[in-house]
C-alpha cells in the first residue's frame, strides 16, 4: 500500500508517495501504531498529512454478497484489504498459527483460513501443484511479499529439511524407548507416515498421536 504526502497546510499539493513499508520502518511503527496514527491524522515529517492512494494493485481474492456485500483482495506485497460496496477499505491482517516447529502466516475470508504466503505465491508467482512448497527466503514468517517467496518442489523442500532438521528420534512403548531414528525422515519411512506427522508428534502438537515420538 502507498500513502499520499499531503501538505498539512494546504491538501491539494502533493509531494508525492510514499510505501507502507517505508512509512513503518521510518517511523519505526508496529502495524498497529501506524494504523492509529492515520486514523489520528498524525503529521509525518511535521509537515505532511498522510493519505491513502487510491491506485490499488490488488487482485481480487473472494466476494461477499447481499446486506454487507465486499470484496477480498490481496496485493504483491504480501497485504489484503477488504473494500466494502460503500468504497471504504479495511486492512485484513494475518495471524500467527503453529503447524509443527513452524509458525506460519494464516489469513482468514469467507469464513475459510488459508495459508498466506501459498495464497500470495499462486497469485503472483505461478499456479502451484499440490506437491509445491513455498518457502520463506528470509525465514520470517511475516514478510510474504513476492520477493521473499520462493516455490519449490517437494524433492528440493525435503533436500533443505534434511539440513535443517537432523535431530535425532525416539520410539516409546509404555514410555521406555523402543527404538532409535537417526532422523525424522528416517522414522517417517520406517513407520509408515509422513514426515511433517513425525515433527507433529515429537513437538507434541497432535492431541491423540498413534505413536509415542519424541526428540532424543
Amino acid at each position: 500500500m502507498n500513502y499520499l504526502m499531503l501538505d498539512k497546510d494546504d491538501i491539494t499539493k502533493s509531494y508525492g508517495k510514499i510505501s507502507k513499508k517505508e512509512l513503518l520502518k521510518e517511523l519505526d511503527f508496529k502495524e498497529y501504531q501506524l494504523v492509529s496514527f492515520l486514523n489520528n491524522q498524525g503529521v509525518f515529517r511535521e509537515k505532511y498529512i498522510l493519505v491513502e492512494d487510491d491506485e490499488k494493485d490488488g487482485i481480487l481474492i473472494g466476494e461477499v454478497t447481499g446486506k454487507k456485500a465486499r470484496k477480498y483482495y490481496a496485493t504483491r506485497d504480501g497485504r489484503f484489504y477488504i473494500k466494502w460496496a460503500s468504497g471504504c477499505i479495511t486492512e485484513l491482517y494475518p495471524f500467527p498459527k503453529k503447524r509443527g516447529n513452524e509458525t506460519i502466516a494464516v489469513i482468514r475470508f469467507n469464513r475459510k483460513e488459508r495459508y498466506a504466503k501459498n495464497l500470495i505465491a499462486s497469485l503472483f508467482i505461478k499456479e502451484m501443484n499440490k506437491s509445491d512448497f513455498v518457502i520463506l527466503k528470509d525465514g520470517n514468517w511475516e514478510n510474504i511479499s513476492v520477493e521473499n517467496l520462493e516455490i519449490i518442489s517437494q524433492k528440493e523442500y525435503r533436500s533443505i529439511s534434511r539440513k535443517k532438521e537432523q535431530k535425532k528420534v525416539g520410539k516409546f512403548i509404555n514410555n521406555q524407548l523402543f527404538k532409535k531414528y537417526s532422523s525424522a525422515w528416517d522414522a517417517s519411512k520406517d513407520l509408515c507416515i509422513s514426515y511433517q506427522t513425525v515433527i507433529d508428534y515429537c513437538y507434541n502438537t497432535v492431541k491423540d498421536p498413534k505413536q509415542d515420538l519424541r526428540w532424543i
